[in-house]
């Protein structure tokens, strides 16, 4: 799974006598696990896992109360998320810290992305206090000044009583700030706001219905006459025509449009290529790759269209077709934005992050391994952790909603930090761009790209878990390795989400 330094030498028993019915779990769901290009997964690794998860579960409460006592502002926050953990008859002395704690954080007079991250995890802690502390908390956070912090506690506005919610409401809605007022709106009066501003596409061109009146059997010889005319507006309303003629008609019409010296016209003609046959199809986007008109975005266009080639084969012979573009693809899909002002080896080096921290890991002391590129520790609270934990171990879930591997950041083993009051986790790097970084500097298999994180992130909210930013960049494309671990572009890739640590579950 990992370098052997790490992996292997875990003070372990080299032969377990006994396998319980986790580890033959895990076993049998390996594959769900594996990465593509990493050696396959063995009992040693997920005994490691197990291990490791055990001794947090037994060390877990006084861990949460030696936090709450020694721990930093965002650390005690942390704990107190996760209260109900500690014995019962400890809890009382607990919750009478939870006010206390987040008017602390008011209290800092901050505006920075610090400051918010610490907002919002005090607004996490609302179903903890009184309706009474939750009204000055809100009214509080109105008179601190930053618009992100008003925006963000209207959520919770529905958790305290009518009187007390108009007059923040009302108080909303004169807010100097737009996105603000807006927030309100969408609470107060859901009917108004829905979808925002809804624009509508009134462009027409000229021509276009004059051609479409004419028969059925002279529309495709009217639209051929069109294209070849001097007039851009009147070859724009023919291309505009193809996709609404008949299918055989349609092949011949867009070669003739994807030459025009318009690139608005070869543009829509882009859009109607996934109107005609596979057959026909392939040859359209091989004609457009070859050529040197299609650019921009008439070439991201055409580049999308692959990913809807049924044919492996033909997919390949596609993506292969611009040689120094494909290198540049297998390049981004290795690309990896953790280390990209890390040249130089190091032991570990933390990595810069609003909210959590990241150790970035190289060199093995006293070995010739490095475990760069291949595992980073973060440190998360225990209440995230815990949260990325179970959507991580079920797998059964995972296989009821299609995927044949489990879309979360691969964890190798966790502990508990009596330092920092937090949970380092060591997690297995994914050798891949964000999606976000992706689409922009290739666009292949966007649409798949895209419908995978739409799928995670419906599927984690059934799961009653919310990621807490689950934004594009921490959504990772992960493409399947060939024997010498160059990504292998004519499969769809494999999207995973990362970063848990302001995970939370819609229970709490």
């Amino acid at each position: 799974m990992i370098g052997e330094g790490f992996v292997r030498h875990e003070g372990l028993e080299e032969n377990s006598k006994t396998v319980s019915e986790h580890y033959k779990r895990f076993q049998e769901n390996a594959s769900f696990y594996h990465l593509s290009g990493d050696p396959e997964l063995t009992p040693r690794d997920f005994e490691r896992y197990q291990k490791s998860q055990e001794r947090i579960q037994k060390e877990i409460p006084a861990f949460i109360i030696q936090g709450l006592k020694h721990g930093d502002l965002s650390a005690r926050l942390g704990m107190i998320e996760v209260l109900a953990q500690v014995p019962e008859d400890q809890q009382e002395e607990i919750r009478k810290k939870i006010l206390p704690t987040i008017k602390e954080v008011l209290d800092l007079r901050r505006f920075d992305n610090e400051f918010l991250h610490l907002l919002h995890k005090t607004l996490k802690l609302f179903p903890l206090i009184s309706e009474q502390d939750r009204v000055f908390l809100i009214n509080q956070v109105f008179i601190s000044g930053s618009s992100e912090a008003r925006k963000a506690v209207l959520k919770y506005v529905d958790k305290i009583s009518e009187p007390d919610r108009a007059k923040i409401l009302n108080q909303a809605f004169e807010d100097k700030d737009r996105e603000v007022r807006l927030a309100a709106e969408s609470i107060d009066r859901p009917l108004h706001n829905q979808g925002g501003i809804k624009w509508k596409n009134q462009i027409s061109f000229i021509g276009d219905k004059q051609i479409m009146k004419a028969s059925k059997s002279d529309q495709p010889r009217l639209i051929e006459q069109a294209l070849k005319d001097g007039d851009m507006n009147v070859r724009l309303a023919a291309a505009k025509c193809i996709d609404k003629i008949p299918k055989s008609y349609r092949f011949k019409l867009l070669e003739q449009a994807l030459e025009d010296d318009e690139v608005e016209i070869r543009l829509l003609a882009t859009r109607y290529i996934y109107s005609v046959s596979e057959k026909e199809r392939i040859l359209l986007i091989e004609q457009a790759l070859k050529g040197k008109k299609i650019t921009g975005f008439s070439l991201k266009n055409i580049i999308g269209l692959i990913e809807y080639i049924q044919d492996s084969q033909q997919r390949k012979h596609l993506i292969q077709i611009r040689f120094e573009q494909e290198q540049r693809w297998k390049t981004l899909a290795k690309f990896i934005p953790l280390y990209t002002d890390v040249q130089h080896p190091f032991f570990h080096k933390a990595f810069s992050k609003t909210g959590s921290g990241t150790t970035l890991l190289d060199k093995v002391p006293g070995t010739e391994l490095s475990l760069r590129e291949r595992v980073i520790i973060r440190h998360i609270d225990v209440g995230p952790y815990q949260e990325w934990k179970r959507v991580y171990e079920d797998v059964e879930f995972w296989k009821k909603q299609g995927f044949e591997y489990v879309p979360i950041e691969p964890i190798v083993k966790a502990s508990l930090n009596p330092k920092t009051y937090r949970v380092d986790v060591a997690t297995r790097v994914l050798q891949g761009p964000p999606s976000e970084i992706w689409e922009m500097l290739s666009g292949l298999y966007a649409q798949c790209i895209y419908d995978q994180r739409e799928k995670i992130k419906k599927a984690l909210e059934s799961l009653g878990v919310v990621h807490g930013h689950t934004h594009d960049n921490n959504f990772i494309v992960y493409f399947d390795r060939d024997e010498q671990g160059e990504p292998i572009l004519d499969k769809p890739p494999r999207v995973y989400v990362i970063d848990f640590d302001q995970a939370v579950s819609l229970g709490k």
